[in-house]
């Protein structure tokens, strides 16, 4: 299992395009990851699968994208399963049973674009059902929400190795693939469909693109007709491209919104032609246009969570442009006290808007955990402690931001006089946290300023220096470093005098 494991390490992804998410192989993610992935395989050998499975989900909080993990992760599920003692398909009803209510959330999630949380939940079920074909394409299409396309192309290829002549997973392989850039193992897909049904339309016209893409993939512009000219829809084709450009002109984006506005009018219950049109108005800085739109979105799907937080983020950008643009003539009219006035108003109105805001946010979804995480951080940052804590309380249940709120937490019963009662939300965050990045050092930072507050002058140098041995430029951990040891001096020297015995 090590050398199969190790033996695909080795073996690059082939056609990535630069539109798609960067994954990352083993040997470029974070050397924790890497160790736990290392010691996830070595319990694989040992057949210790229940240990494998943590290991490999903790690799993968540390580094997401981490591919060869996620491969690791559905062979050990696999391995775990068909090592019980009773009847597959015994296992297999029971488990379908339990998850039916993830089953349903997660075709909700899938439904309304909340990638994510589809994500999330066809991870658990794939750990109860790991040989759900269903549940490997479901979440595929979710990774692929994520624009994580390696981790979508692994589940589908995983339920191909499972059912080799599914035609629903070779074609939607063969799509990923496409998309992917991988011109000869999408095309080897889309063959693989014509053997079975010569008259599928679909995999016939993927075929027909395929074989443009290798052409400009070769570069053999002169001697062969252009993609564009290999594609009927030639209006489609310059969208597409323009789509799919990094760097959009004013005049793609202008072409886009067109384009998104016939398509709203032709599909006005699609959600995606809403998000999809908003974005390319906050593009263009016509942040009430996008407004709008969400607003009509909001009609259309009352129910979706994410609406309000992408209205609420436009008209933070809104706010912060006005800011931005005021500012900029300030600094070009320093005397100007109608100015500074006018930054000031904004600045209170933005504050204004974004507490009550996301005060109806949690009063219309009480389960949202990461509006309540919003509006604590919020009250914590306006000084209304309590009213923080209260909404961070609830926040720290959330699987995903449980750290985060922990850390708010801390903070706000630091800022209250409390630092014993900071220090135990800061150790339980710390204690769900590996990589050595920049949130683990803030965490580590407010540590040691609560051991300060408590006196506990070699506890805080102990968080400082872990910092410092990493950043030296992390805040002002240098000089905290500094002063700390000097303390250390002094009481050393204050010790040594007192036991001095008396001429």
């Amino acid at each position: 299992m090590a050398e199969q494991i190790r033996g695909e390490q080795q073996a690059a992804p082939a056609g990535r395009t630069i539109l798609e998410k960067q994954e990352k192989p083993t040997s470029s993610v974070p050397r924790q990851a890497r160790e736990l992935f290392d010691k996830a395989i070595e319990a694989v050998d040992k057949m210790n699968y229940d240990y494998a499975i943590e290991l490999v989900h903790t690799a993968l909080e540390i580094a997401p994208d981490m591919v060869e993990a996620r491969h690791l992760l559905r062979e050990t599920e696999v391995r775990r399963f068909d090592s019980k003692k009773a009847p597959a398909w015994l296992r297999s009803f029971l488990a379908t049973i339990l998850q039916s209510v993830n089953f349903i959330r997660g075709a909700i999630s899938l439904a309304t674009g909340k990638w994510q949380k589809a994500f999330d939940l066809y991870e658990r079920i794939l750990r109860a059902k790991p040989r759900s074909i269903y549940s490997l394409r479901r979440h595929a299409r979710a990774a692929a929400g994520l624009r994580m396309p390696e981790t979508a192309i692994n589940s589908l290829e995983y339920a191909r190795k499972l059912k080799s002549d599914n035609l629903k997973v070779i074609r939607e392989l063969g799509r990923a693939f496409m998309k992917n850039g991988d011109v000869a193992k999408a095309q080897q897909c889309f063959q693989r469909v014509l053997v079975d049904d010569r008259e599928d339309k679909e995999a016939g016209k993927a075929l027909q693109d395929l074989a443009a893409m290798g052409t400009i993939i070769k570069g053999d512009w002169e001697d062969t007709e252009s993609y564009r000219t290999k594609i009927k829809d030639v209006d489609f084709a310059k969208t597409t491209e323009r789509e799919t450009r990094l760097v959009k002109s004013e005049d793609d984006v202008s072409v886009l919104i067109r384009d998104r506005e016939r398509k709203l009018a032709e599909q006005p219950q699609k959600l995606d032609n809403y998000k999809s049109l908003a974005d390319l108005y906050i593009q263009k800085k016509q942040f009430d246009k996008a407004i709008q739109l969400f607003d009509r979105a909001m009609e259309v799907a009352p129910g979706d969570s994410d609406l309000p937080e992408m209205r609420f983020r436009t008209v933070m950008l809104k706010f912060e442009d006005m800011i931005r643009e005021a500012t900029e003539k300030k600094q070009a009219e320093p005397a100007n006290e109608e100015l500074k006035a006018k930054i000031e108003e904004l600045q209170r109105q933005k504050d204004e808007y974004a507490l009550t805001d996301l005060r109806r946010r949690v009063s219309q979804y009480p389960t949202n955990l990461n509006f309540r995480l919003q509006l604590g951080a919020l009250l914590m940052e306006r000084g209304d402690l309590d009213g923080a804590i209260k909404e961070l309380q609830v926040a720290r249940t959330s699987s995903q931001k449980r750290t985060v709120a922990l850390n708010y937490l801390g903070e706000c019963f630091r800022r209250k006089g409390q630092p014993d009662m900071a220090v135990e939300q800061f150790e339980k965050a710390l204690s769900e946290l590996y990589a050595m990045d920049s949130f683990k050092k803030e965490v580590m930072y407010n540590l040691g300023r609560a051991y300060e507050d408590l006196n506990e002058v070699e506890k805080a140098l102990q968080q400082y220096k872990e910092i410092y041995a990493e950043d030296i430029g992390f805040k002002d951990v240098n000089e905290r470093v500094k002063k700390a040891y000097e303390r250390r001096r002094a009481a050393e020297r204050a010790n040594a005098e007192k036991s001095q015995p008396e001429s």
